[in-house]
């Protein structure tokens, strides 16, 4: 991390100017453009002038780069919601990936609207405009972004991160890294709701200021990390009610990424993307064969249809063809918003703990509403669309269908693998038997520059929450 300082607070300053720092992803996603440093207004030796607002703008951009990007891509296609169809997409599709396929992913992390910003945010927030409600945004920001690093890579970087004292930081274990994140999210929450101070107001692209609705999505946050530690210690599952019970409550609450259809450099990454690569993934057929047996309503809008009316889903590794589906333009349009947190995981977190605490009128409850939420949220654009209540499941068949929502609701994002790693669930055939992969490898930059990192052959194959493969 430390060797691209230089490099980061320079490119940083460019991507915190304007909400068209959309164009600063990684290679698998639309280029950066030539002229990407070039402006008068940017002093590259003083770094210091960049503004709290534009610090905040850096990490909420870099926050849809990492969670509508290249990460979330292959999450969909291991999860079987998506199919590699060409190049080196087909090989992901296949559980093959080196250490240099997500290097600029985990780097992200703590460079390029990463950590550094944020504790930049919290700094000049706690010190400079005694503003403790914007101290709050960038802790909550400082929580999703490690907690999800550390879902992903298990142990990590944090109590040494970004400090001078130890250019080359140790890995902490996942462990002490959520208890960390738990507790800073505690410190969010107090925080916004201090009442000290403005926030950031309109620059919260996502709720525009609204802390209430902050504070609900801390406390959602804060239930999907105890989740991810429920399948070594299932206390966690008392743990999650708690804190869900007080999160997101409807989808108009949803936090989402907010694109710009008439701005190029502002378009969504999954149309970004597939400007010039749509054969690299359609449609995967296993959800395919999934919603048609479920006769689902979203089946025509997840995917597009073909000529002929008709979905068609890509076997895992099937080459690219004419005949299989592309994303559905709810998805992939230029503005299509992108969820990140939201009321359907929220709900669906309190149906499965309510499961697992034998509380099964609750659980069933829990999934209805989720179900009526949906069916209010898509007849917005589909009049017709209907999701009613159901009735009458109990038992594993509950619990399955618990699972099966929540798959399904919270396509494309990478938490359903999280899901996938507690639960085994969906059951889908894997690639040649093999498990799907438990996480990624590190970096290789991070590996060259800090001995802390292991070789590719040194690291574990799952991570110390998610101790057994599914297959």
């Amino acid at each position: 991390m430390q060797k691209r300082l230089l490099h980061f607070f320079i490119t940083i300053l460019v991507v915190g100017l304007a909400f068209a720092s959309m164009l600063f992803i990684n290679a698998c996603d639309a280029p950066v453009s030539s002229d990407f440093l070039e402006g008068n207004e940017i002093d590259p030796n003083n770094p210091t002038a960049v503004t709290v607002d534009q610090l905040f703008t850096a990490v909420q951009v870099n926050g849809y780069r990492q969670h509508s990007g290249h990460l979330a891509r292959t999450v969909a296609m291991w999860m079987q919601q998506m199919a590699g169809t060409d190049r080196q997409y087909q090989q992901y599709d296949r559980y093959i990936f080196s250490e240099d396929d997500y290097d600029g992913e985990f780097d992200n992390w703590y460079t390029g609207g990463g950590l550094i910003d944020i504790r930049r945010i919290i700094k000049i927030a706690n010190e400079q405009l005694n503003d403790r409600v914007y101290a709050g945004y960038g802790k909550f920001y400082e929580a999703w972004f490690i907690g999800t690093c550390a879902s992903i890579w298990g142990d990590t970087p944090y109590s040494e991160a970004v400090n001078d004292q130890f250019p080359t930081p140790k890995l902490d274990k996942q462990a002490d890294v959520y208890a960390a994140v738990q507790a800073l999210l505690d410190q969010a929450i107090a925080d916004l709701g201090s009442g000290v101070g403005l926030g950031p107001r309109t620059v919260d692209l996502g709720y525009r200021g609204n802390v209430q609705r902050m504070v609900a999505t801390a406390r959602t946050l804060k239930a999907r990390y105890y989740m991810h530690w429920a399948e070594v210690d299932p206390s966690n599952y008392q743990k999650a009610l708690t804190e869900a019970n007080q999160g997101i409550s409807a989808v108009a609450g949803n936090l989402m990424t907010v694109h710009n259809a008439s701005v190029a450099t502002e378009w969504s990454m999954w149309y970004q993307f597939y400007q010039s690569r749509d054969s690299y993934t359609r449609a995967g057929k296993f959800m395919v064969d999934l919603m048609k047996a479920r006769n689902d309503p979203r089946l025509n809008i997840y995917y597009r249809p073909l000529a002929n009316g008709q979905v068609v889903g890509a076997a895992i590794g099937e080459p690219v063809s004419s005949t299989t589906s592309l994303l559905g333009a709810a998805f992939s349009s230029q503005a299509s918003p992108f969820p990140l947190i939201t009321f359907e995981e929220n709900e669906l977190i309190k149906a499965e703990c309510n499961y697992k605490l034998n509380n099964p009128t609750a659980a069933l409850d829990n999934l209805n509403k989720t179900r009526a939420e949906l069916q209010a949220k898509w007849r917005a654009t589909v009049p017709t669309f209907t999701y009613p209540p159901l009735t009458g499941l109990t038992g594993q068949a509950l619990l399955d269908e618990i699972l099966t929502e929540k798959y399904l609701s919270l396509f494309l994002q990478i938490e359903v693998w999280n899901d996938y790693k507690r639960n085994c669930f969906p059951k889908f055939v894997t690639y040649q038997g093999q498990p799907v992969p438990g996480r990624v490898l590190y970096s290789d930059d991070e590996r060259n520059a800090n001995p802390n990192f292991p070789a590719p052959n040194a690291q574990p194959a799952r991570n110390a929450n998610d101790p057994n493969a599914c297959n």
